[in-house]
C-alpha cells in the first residue's frame, strides 16, 4: 500500500509539473478523487473455496502474501468501518482534492459530501457549458461549498 501511495504521489507531482511547464496550470481545473475504500477482504480467509487453484500463479502470489502478512487484509481503513465493496464509511469515504486557480484558495477545506455522479454536471457548470436538456435535475456540488 505504501509503495502504491508513493507512486501515485510521484505521478501526480509529474503531472502538475508538466502543466506548469506547458504554461496551462493557471487555466486548468484539476480533480483528484479515489474510487472507494481500501481492500479489507482479500487474502483473509485461509479456508476459502472460491480462491485460485493450487499451483496457479495467483495461488502462488497469495501464498507469498500470507508468508509476510498472515491473513490480514491488504489495507486498514481505521478508524472507518469496513472498506471496498461496503456501504459503511470505510467503503465510501475517500480523499478528494480540487485545484481551480483563481477560484479555490489553497488550503481550503469543504465538509460537504460529494458523489462522483456530481462531477459531470458540476464540471459543466464550472466551465460555463450548458447542461444537455432533460438531464441533471439535482444541484451541483460546487454550488454548495
Amino acid at each position: 500500500m505504501a509503495s502504491m501511495l508513493k507512486s501515485v504521489d510521484e505521478s501526480l507531482g509529474r503531472l502538475l509539473d508538466e502543466l506548469d511547464k506547458l504554461g496551462i496550470a493557471d487555466n486548468t481545473i484539476f480533480v483528484f478523487f479515489s474510487d472507494n475504500g481500501g481492500n479489507v477482504h482479500s487474502n483473509t480467509d485461509p479456508d476459502s473455496k472460491n480462491g485460485p487453484k493450487v499451483g496457479t500463479p495467483p495461488y502462488e502470489s497469495i501464498q507469498r502474501y500470507h508468508k509476510y502478512a498472515g491473513y490480514l487484509p491488504p489495507t486498514n481503513n481505521f478508524p472507518l468501518r469496513e472498506g471496498k465493496g461496503w456501504i459503511c464509511e470505510g467503503g465510501i469515504r475517500v480523499p478528494m482534492m480540487v485545484c481551480w486557480p483563481g477560484v479555490i484558495q489553497p488550503g481550503t477545506a469543504c465538509s460537504e459530501p460529494v458523489c462522483s455522479v456530481d462531477f459531470y454536471p458540476t464540471l459543466l457548470e464550472m466551465l460555463g457549458i450548458p447542461r444537455p436538456r432533460g438531464r441533471f435535475s439535482t444541484a451541483s456540488a460546487s454550488s454548495r461549498c
